[in-house]
């Protein structure tokens, strides 16, 4: 609708180029002022009887409403015909309100911007057809967390978060600005190996793996400075890998086992189940490879291992031990590799024949009554003993 000049209440609009204003004449609801017009509170401006633009009940709001019929308005950026144009439209399409960007024919999909003080907050992308989308859920005061969740046609959808060039991904919680509470970092270059954090059903595992195109792939957990990476189980199990030690302890107090190294059915013809082979380059000095110290505070009855070995499952006797005493009990032979067979840290005791030997104090007849057989490197010897 347009004016030539302001109209004249004595008649119509001078100069009027299509479309009707509502009212009847010589009162039709709007009065000359100047330049611009001014209707009524209830008046209407309206096309074909089906778009009506109003005065909204409350001053400064203005509606474009038509009883239950559904309204849309469209801002073009460029228009050839119906079917050649660019334009942005806002509406309701019968089950959600919705603004967005549209084209057809000639048109270009462009992009819908989120502004705030000129700025770009937010670009939501031309993708023509979409069928899946974001969706954001508000809450009530004390009924939960704020949801941002993927929804649409299809039935497993993924989602991505992209950053730009080697920009980090971080994840901060307390307010507007946050307390930083993990991050990933961005890379140089691109990567082909990534983490994977997968849930899992009822008594289930959840998972931490990798991924990727290479074919073995490892992965790194790294702490900063002297600072402990500490990874705990049930039960107050815990490993701690430190600057100068790594330790596992666990709390419990049942008779289960504190640490285990077990393995799956071994069928190698040569195997070596579990190593310690630390590297030593010290100049002076002693090392201990494997320290052993518990402390005993109050044990029960029996013997007490430090070390103990067993062949095969279940209770099965031990064949090696070495009691909290020092005392080691060998169920085959003991093989050492020095000419040497026993060395003692401290003297024997003395001790003294009640004379000299002679034929007459020689050993009875029948001993000695045991020979202890000695391996000489293949050649068998034997000890007297009685």
């Amino acid at each position: 609708m347009g004016f030539a000049s302001p109209p004249n209440d004595g008649g119509p609009p001078s100069g009027a180029a299509g479309g009707v204003l509502s009212g009847t004449y010589p009162n039709p609801g709007w009065a000359a002022n100047a330049a611009s017009l001014n209707f009524a509170s209830a008046s209407s401006v309206s096309w074909n009887s089906d778009t009506y633009l109003y005065r909204d009940g409350a001053a400064n709001t203005l509606a474009q409403r038509n009883g239950v019929n559904a309204q849309t308005l469209r801002i073009y950026g460029t228009y050839t015909d119906g079917s050649n144009y660019e334009r942005l439209s806002l509406g309701y399409n019968g089950s959600a309100y919705y603004v967005g960007s549209e084209a057809a024919g000639t048109g270009t999909g462009r992009y819908t911007y989120l502004v705030a003080q000129g700025s770009i907050g937010i670009a939501i992308g031309p993708i023509a057809n979409g069928v899946n989308y974001w969706q954001f859920n508000p809450t009530t005061t004390g009924s939960g967390s704020v949801t941002k969740y993927v929804t649409g046609g299809d039935a497993n959808i993924s989602e991505y978060t992209v950053t730009k060039g080697t920009g980090s991904h971080n994840f901060t919680v307390g307010g507007s600005s946050g307390n930083l509470a993990a991050r990933i970092d961005g890379v140089t270059t691109t990567p082909a190996n990534y983490a994977y954090i997968r849930g899992a059903a009822t008594l289930n595992a959840v998972q931490y793996t990798v991924g990727g195109t290479d074919t073995d792939i490892g992965v790194t957990i790294s702490t900063k400075g002297a600072g402990t990476l500490r990874m705990q189980g049930p039960n107050g199990t815990t490993l701690d890998l430190t600057t100068s030690i790594a330790r596992i302890y666990r709390d419990g107090s049942s008779a289960s086992s504190q640490f285990e190294v077990l393995g799956a059915a071994m069928t190698s013809t040569a195997i070596l189940h579990t190593r310690l082979a630390p590297s030593i380059n010290q100049a002076s000095g002693t090392y201990t490879v494997l320290d052993i110290n518990p402390t005993e505070t109050a044990i029960g009855a029996g013997p007490h291992y430090l070390i103990q070995g067993h062949l095969g499952a279940g209770a099965v006797a031990s064949v090696f031990g070495i009691r909290n005493t020092g005392a080691m009990n060998i169920a085959g032979g003991l093989t050492v590799g020095s000419t040497t067979l026993i060395t003692s840290s401290v003297a024997f005791t003395n001790g003294a024949a009640a004379a000299a030997g002679t034929l007459l104090n020689a050993p009875v007849a029948g001993n000695p009554t045991k020979w202890i057989p000695v391996n000489d490197n293949g050649t068998t010897r034997y000890i007297p003993a009685w």
